[in-house]
């Protein structure tokens, strides 16, 4: 082998190596936003809840989940509720995904939601189109 080639070679097993181990670092990295496993939300087949931090989960409680049909359109309703003995705002944002998993007319705006010490809410959602079949919502702690 010539000189040249044997750089080659190092430089491209050393391309193949950090790219592996970038992989890696990615998939055992945690993601923000875990997505809710336990109670109504983890149950629902039409609803998918993400909570940033995750420990936003401790204190904000998924009381129920309902799911419908409004003519072709599936709607949502979400009953949340503060556990924690302090007023908290938090900001959600929904997005619709269709049958393969693709976005529908989705909103990338944050809306805030006050809840008393012990308050409860229910959020409502209407999908854009028949084909929003699964709901998205993000929920995080307002800055």
């Amino acid at each position: 082998m010539t000189p040249t080639r044997v750089r080659r070679t190092r430089r491209t097993i050393a391309a193949v190596t950090a790219v592996a181990l970038l992989g890696l670092a990615g998939c055992a990295s945690p993601k923000p936003g875990d997505t809710v496993s336990e109670g109504p939300a983890a149950q629902h087949p039409n609803v998918e809840l993400r909570l940033t931090p995750t420990d936003l989960q401790d204190r904000l409680r998924i009381e129920a989940i309902r799911s419908g049909q409004l003519g072709e359109l599936r709607r949502v309703q979400i009953t949340l509720r503060n556990v924690t003995s302090s007023p908290m705002t938090v900001e959600y944002r929904a997005a619709w995904r269709d049958a393969a998993g693709f976005k529908v007319g989705s909103s990338d705006v944050w809306q805030p939601l006050d809840l008393g010490s012990g308050g409860m809410d229910e959020l409502q959602f209407g999908a854009p189109s028949p084909a929003g079949e699964r709901l998205v919502l993000q929920l995080r702690e307002a800055d």
